[in-house]
């Protein structure tokens, strides 16, 4: 009877298992398509609204590029 019972919860709780790694998967595979929407979005909207060269992010990436050059580093992209 106990060996059953065990047997049954052993079960459920590989059903259950499975049910959450499909689930998780799901989600992922959202996750990621409202990642590469929400990506594209700011993307338009930065190059409609004239490009970033304006930005804090834009200026903080070249003060330190221009600082990394004072010690002999360089980068070989002007981008992120």
């Amino acid at each position: 009877m106990q060996k059953a019972k065990l047997d049954a919860n052993a079960r459920l709780r590989k059903e259950l298992s499975s049910e959450a790694l499909a689930r998780r998967d799901e989600l992922q595979q959202e996750i990621k398509k409202l990642s590469a929407s929400l990506s594209q979005f700011i993307k338009e909207n930065v190059e409609a609204e004239g490009g970033a060269d304006d930005s804090l992010d834009e200026k903080i990436y070249r003060a330190v590029r221009e600082q990394a050059a004072e010690i002999g580093l360089t980068y070989d992209s002007d981008g992120y």
